[in-house]
């Protein structure tokens, strides 16, 4: 083997030394920075606390005692309010699941949502409703609306109708039902292509 190919093999070898090397470096540092980055403060919670609650598991399957004491515990927290209150809401949400397909339930909820809405926004504009004032004991109020109430409601009316065309819209774009926008598109290729042909005639 002549002088020229010996360095150039220990050339090639020292090359191949530098190669593993430098990957194992970049390895190294790239496990060191996924590390580095998964811990965040965020991450490092959500580790203690699944290891609390663990351990709070096998503290309840070792001792059925101190399961009862823990959940009696942990119903000290709530008064008999917040019970009625979860209570009522577990109940809403199975009667919601029980009338989801129920069309003549779901319109009743969406006017009550609405009605709710409009006199949310009334209460913040400071929109009274009607009082007795009179002697009397009749009712004094104006028959006819304010402005501001007037166009707060069809305010509210023509945003729930621009909601309901774009979701309609978004439908039918996504199901491929919708032909009027292929067909304008159509026309609109035939014209041009007419123009291209003939204009130039006409002209």
């Amino acid at each position: 083997m002549s002088s020229t190919t010996k360095d150039k093999l220990s050339k090639f070898k020292q090359l191949q030394k530098q190669r593993s090397l430098a990957q194992s470096q970049n390895k190294s540092d790239v496990y060191r920075e996924h590390s580095r980055n998964s811990t965040t403060p965020a991450a490092l919670q959500k580790h203690s606390q699944k290891q609390q609650d663990a351990e709070l598991a096998l503290l309840k399957m070792d001792d059925p005692l101190t399961n009862q004491q823990m959940e009696r515990k942990k119903l000290w927290n709530y008064s008999v309010e917040d019970n009625q209150k979860w209570h009522e809401k577990n109940s809403s949400v199975e009667q919601r699941s029980k009338n989801q397909n129920d069309q003549n339930i779901l319109a009743e909820r969406t006017y009550l949502k609405k009605i709710n809405e409009i006199s949310k926004k009334k209460l913040s504009l400071g929109i009274k409703d009607a009082s007795v004032d009179s002697n009397d004991g009749e009712y004094q109020f104006d028959h006819q609306p304010s402005k501001q109430t007037i166009e707060l409601y069809t305010g509210s009316l023509q945003s729930s109708q621009n909601a309901k065309i774009t979701k309609t819209n978004k439908n039918k774009l996504k199901n491929g039902k919708d032909t009027t926008l292929y067909i304008n598109r159509k026309n609109k290729e035939f014209n041009e292509k007419l123009a291209r042909h003939y204009d130039k005639h006409i002209e």
